[in-house]
């Protein structure tokens, strides 16, 4: 039993390296003729992982499916089309793979690990600004292992508390920064899955193009947290506290600089090798995760260092590929939907309705932004939502609309549906860290916040529209 649970284990490992080879040799030099045995390898995956997902990773999979089925049967299935939602699903599984290495990374450093504590440990006033600048820079790094960290330190620094109301606020607080800044990510940061989302499916639109709108509107949205929490606690005269603003700051440097060396030598590879902004991430992430293991281990010697590659490897990462089976699959289902759901979908009529309707720019936008948020808290994952709208938008013929303002709208719709849906992972996992109902975290703490940042993103969008 144990020896068949093996070979099935290493069929999936191995599948999975097919299609992650795939996608780097695809981003290298298109592999059309590949395309159908890569659909095949991740149909096998699929069916051999299919009853250990969770619900809604089955529900997006068979959804897939479905579609896929209804295309053939209709006859707008092709061999391009197919081609094309392969590699958008096998880019999405390359992601995954390549972002896991270095989340493993970061949650073996003791480095990390200490500066979550720091963060936590902060006078009240300087707390939420401390922890929503970490949780966005961890979340590079870490993705959502940044709010598995800090929702765990959190919850053991409000234990023991004496007074049970001050403690449930501190949580709160604490609590709602960590979210906020970790939602913030979405809109800029390139080892964010929605900025995947947005460069893979607007045309001729790259991460640097996203990059200074999405910073900015990501240290707006935060100030904007940081207000709100200081309007409703002002500051109390600070006690005795053992970390200093400067010594905080200089704990954050380490992982400030790492991510900018990572940045710069992605940067570099892209140039070199004409690899997209995004896929030359990609190849780097990965090689930057061994190194920060290598570092960790740097008296071991350089013949150990390969052996800890490998226990790394074999212990921590292809064992958490296993839970992470249902993020694969809401990925890459997501990717294959996006491609062809547009197909689905009468353009030119729809662009018929929206011209006779006058809704041009903003108009089109701004429901968009909302029905796009509203729809996560009602089990609309924005992963399925956000991608396919924006495949519709942009295939809508004679509808123009600036590429800055959709991936706005996208990002922002996506950051908040991230920061408040019950169902969404970000609320789930502090939930779960914090033991606290995921509806009061999203919808009753969060909530009002969602809603400031999303009326903010309408007025914005009216002007820049």
């Amino acid at each position: 039993m144990i020896f068949q649970q093996r070979i099935a284990g290493a069929m999936r490992a191995l599948l999975l390296a097919f299609i992650f080879a795939y996608a780097l040799s695809n981003e290298i030099a298109p592999q059309p003729a590949l395309a159908p045995f890569i659909g095949t390898a991740m149909l096998v995956w699929l069916l051999l992982e299919f009853s250990k997902m969770a619900l809604v990773a089955q529900v997006t999979a068979a959804a897939a499916l479905l579609l896929a089925a209804l295309s053939w049967a209709n006859g707008t299935l092709d061999g391009d089309i197919l081609v094309k939602a392969v590699g958008r699903a096998a880019f999405f599984t390359w992601f995954i793979l390549s972002m896991d290495l270095l989340r493993a990374a970061a949650q073996r450093s003791r480095m990390v690990r200490e500066t979550g504590r720091v963060l936590v440990e902060q006078p009240p006033g300087r707390r939420y600004l401390m922890l929503t600048l970490g949780s966005h820079f961890f979340a590079l790094l870490m993705n959502l292992g940044a709010v598995t960290l800090l929702g765990t330190v959190t919850r053991a620094a409000t234990e023991g508390a004496r007074d049970a109301r001050v403690a449930e606020i501190r949580l709160q607080r604490m609590s709602v920064a960590i979210v906020r800044g970790f939602a913030a990510g979405t809109l800029w940061l390139p080892t964010s899955i929605t900025v995947q989302v947005v460069v893979t499916t607007i045309p001729d639109f790259q991460w640097h193009d996203l990059a200074a709108q999405g910073a900015a509107t990501a240290i707006a949205f935060m100030g904007l947290g940081w207000l709100i929490d200081r309007l409703d606690h002002p500051i109390r005269p600070p006690g005795a506290f053992a970390h200093t603003l400067a010594s905080t700051l200089a704990k954050l440097v380490p992982l400030v600089m790492l991510t900018i060396g990572m940045l710069l030598v992605a940067s570099g590879l892209t140039a070199v090798s004409g690899l997209r902004p995004i896929a030359g991430l990609l190849c780097v992430v990965p090689c930057f995760g061994l190194a920060w293991l290598a570092m960790q281990k740097r008296g071991a010697g350089l013949v150990t260092v390969p052996r800890l590659w490998a226990r790394v490897l074999q212990r921590q990462v292809l064992p958490e590929l296993a839970t992470l089976r249902s993020e694969v699959a809401i990925l890459t289902s997501a990717g294959f939907i996006a491609v062809l759901l547009p197909r689905q979908v009468d353009t030119v009529a729809l662009a018929a309705l929206i011209g006779d309707h006058h809704l041009a720019g903003a108009m089109l936008l701004v429901p968009m932004l909302w029905l796009l948020a509203a729809a996560a808290p009602f089990g609309l994952n924005p992963i399925v939502s956000v991608a396919a709208c924006l495949e519709i938008v942009v295939n809508l013929p004679g509808v123009d609309l600036p590429a800055p303002a959709l991936a706005l709208a996208a990002t922002v719709a996506w950051c908040m549906a991230s920061g408040m849906s019950p169902l969404g992972a970000t609320i789930r996992i502090m939930a779960r860290c914090i033991s606290r109902p995921p509806i009061r975290i999203g919808l009753s703490w969060n909530g009002p916040y969602t809603l400031w940042i999303g009326l903010a993103a309408t007025g914005v969008l009216f002007v820049i529209s």
